[in-house]
């Protein structure tokens, strides 16, 4: 004796594959936002660090002429 299955019927079919679909649909669609997300924040980062050069940059110039344009000179013409 053989073990039948009951076969679905195709409206239980359809509502089965309609259930897989809107899970593979919002799975997709998570999947798209947080890249869209990372992209955004990969923008942000690259525009933060941009600023953080050019503010060391202004900000040691600042100290190095600070530091040494304020000294009297000693070279060989007096001042």
């Amino acid at each position: 004796m053989e073990a039948t299955f009951p076969q679905p019927d195709n409206t239980a079919r359809a509502i089965l594959e309609a259930q897989i679909r809107e899970c593979f649909g919002r799975v997709v669609y998570s999947h798209k936002t947080h890249e869209k997300c990372a992209d955004i924040l990969l923008c942000r980062l690259s525009w933060l660090k941009h600023t953080q050069i050019v503010l060391s940059v202004l900000v040691s110039g600042t100290l190095l002429t600070a530091m040494i344009g304020d000294q009297p000179s000693k070279g060989i013409l007096p001042a």
